[in-house]
């Protein structure tokens, strides 16, 4: 199983409610950020119900405490409309302990139903409305901070065979850990984008399950350190040279010549031909290129095509 070579990036994010941290480890260089998780809450028919009868409950309870106030009124109101007034109070009491009681039963039914599973979960793959409506850049003058997408070819900027590995946990406090190298995506029309990662990037779709355990090899000891404490089921995705996506992100700069510019500080190049059957390119010499992920910028969208 071929190994992530090259200049390596290793992320690690983990979520607990309401937010996540995410520990990025960036040519030798460790640091710590807030993570964009894009998970879903877990639903279920039990859970809706446990939250349709928790709103009449609340207005109950607000009743409740509202209900001191009664006394002023009952010491002026005849006998008849104050006898009411201790009547109607009586219904809420018995509402809200009726009410209350529903309540935990739906709250038992769903707990047992639920118990170690997440209470969030990865939400599916797919771009935001801003990812969605990126312009495709037909040529190297586009500003700084507009958004863009690719679709092309994966070529790596180093000699390497996989520029990206992903596992995402299904344990009920998830986590994911991403490994990849620099890489650019040649597309079918416009200008090559050369991937900036500062941050983990939002991958589509998924991946195919399995565990941890069945895909640690192929990881570098850096990610599987990160991961050291990372169990259960989840989804494994991983990119390769040739392959075919779609990426968006944001314009961080552009580079004049894509066969010799620097990626943070580190000197790189695009190499000019993909030599596999599967998916060969060509381009000319000296072709200028956009970066893009820029440091206060969205993460980098990558969403895997299909041959074809």
């Amino acid at each position: 199983m071929a190994a992530v070579t090259g200049h390596l990036r290793v992320f690690h994010q983990r979520f607990e409610e309401p937010s996540g941290v995410e520990s990025a480890l960036v040519r030798g260089q460790s640091r710590n950020m807030s993570a964009d998780p894009r998970l879903v809450r877990e639903r279920s028919v039990t859970g809706t119900l446990r939250n349709v009868v928790g709103m009449p409950l609340r207005w109950v309870a607000w009743l409740l405490v509202a209900s001191p106030a009664l006394i002023i009124p009952k010491l002026f109101l005849p006998r008849a409309l104050s006898d009411s007034i201790t009547v109607g109070f009586a219904l809420v009491v018995v509402a809200f302990f009726a009410v209350l009681a529903l309540y935990f039963v739906f709250s038992i039914v769903w707990w047992l139903a639920h118990r170690g599973r997440p209470g969030l979960r990865w939400a599916p793959g797919d771009a935001t409305a801003e990812e969605r409506t990126a312009s495709i850049a037909l040529d190297a003058g586009v500003a700084p901070g507009t958004p863009v997408r690719a679709i092309g070819r994966v070529v790596p900027l180093t000699d390497t065979d996989v520029v990206l590995r992903a596992f995402a946990s299904d344990t009920p406090v998830p986590w994911r850990v991403v490994e990849l190298v620099d890489f650019a995506v040649v597309p079918d029309e416009g200008v090559p984008l050369i991937a900036r990662f500062v941050q983990s990037p939002v991958l589509a779709p998924l991946g195919r399950r399995g565990s941890f355990a069945d895909h640690a090899a192929g990881f570098s000891p850096q990610a599987r350190q990160l991961a050291a404490s990372g169990e259960g089921a989840g989804r494994y995705l991983e990119l390769r040279a040739g392959q075919r996506v779609e990426l968006a992100g944001t314009v961080d700069r552009t580079v004049p010549n894509a066969e010799s510019f620097e990626l943070d500080g580190v000197a790189a190049s695009l190499p000019r031909a993909l030599d596999t059957a599967e998916a060969p390119y060509r381009r000319g010499p000296g072709d200028a290129a956009l970066v893009v992920g820029a440091e206060s910028a969205p993460r980098i969208f990558i969403r895997s095509l299909p041959e074809g």
